[in-house]
């Protein structure tokens, strides 16, 4: 993930490892399975070496909600505390991965977006049976996933299923501030 932002090797090797000792992840990209990939073998790396708090610093546009979902999922159970600190944006399937950490926190100046997924649906090929058993099979699992993730940030924010629902049909950015009176932050620093 740093390759994008530190160009020279020598530079990014120096920072990657300063971070890992301070027991920091970056997330600052999209959440995709590749990007993702890295951090959770990063966090379980960190998980195994001690129990102390890690830190996720995410600054993300979001992504997929296949590959956000599993990230939660290795938060929840890689047996050491996750605090995630938002710096930029906190958007799309980003936020889920924010409401697995056990602290949330964001800078003044973040933003965050919550937003009815699009599951990324590519037209798969094949006769016309094929192709509408394909699309209902993801969308059955589209809406099952959605129902989760809502059900998440309810329990997570203290709002009911349906208050978090309409905001995300809001499709509203909210300032750091805002994101704490919803409940997806604990704190503004």
């Amino acid at each position: 993930m740093l390759e994008r932002m530190i160009k020279d090797e020598e530079l990014r090797e120096k920072c990657q490892r300063s971070l890992l000792e301070k027991r920091i992840l970056v997330l600052a990209d999209d959440v995709e399975e590749n990007t993702i990939a890295e951090l959770r073998v990063l966090l379980l790396t960190l998980a195994n070496q001690s129990k102390e708090e890690i830190t996720l610093y995410i600054d993300s546009s979001g992504g997929t909600n296949y590959a956000g979902g599993l990230f939660c999922d290795l938060i929840r159970t890689c047996g050491a505390p996750v605090k995630g600190i938002v710096n930029g944006k906190c958007m799309s399937a980003a936020v889920p991965i924010l409401q697995a950490c056990h602290k949330r926190l964001a800078t003044r100046n973040s933003i965050f977006l919550l937003h009815r997924g699009s599951g990324g649906l590519s037209i798969p090929r094949g006769n016309e049976k094929e192709m509408r058993e394909v699309n209902q099979q993801f969308l059955e699992n589209l809406i099952k996933h959605w129902k989760q993730e809502i059900a998440d940030l309810a329990e997570r924010t203290g709002k009911t299923f349906e208050e978090v629902e309409e905001k995300c049909r809001q499709e509203r950015i909210m300032s750091a501030e805002e994101a704490k009176e919803f409940g997806l932050i604990d704190e503004v620093i």
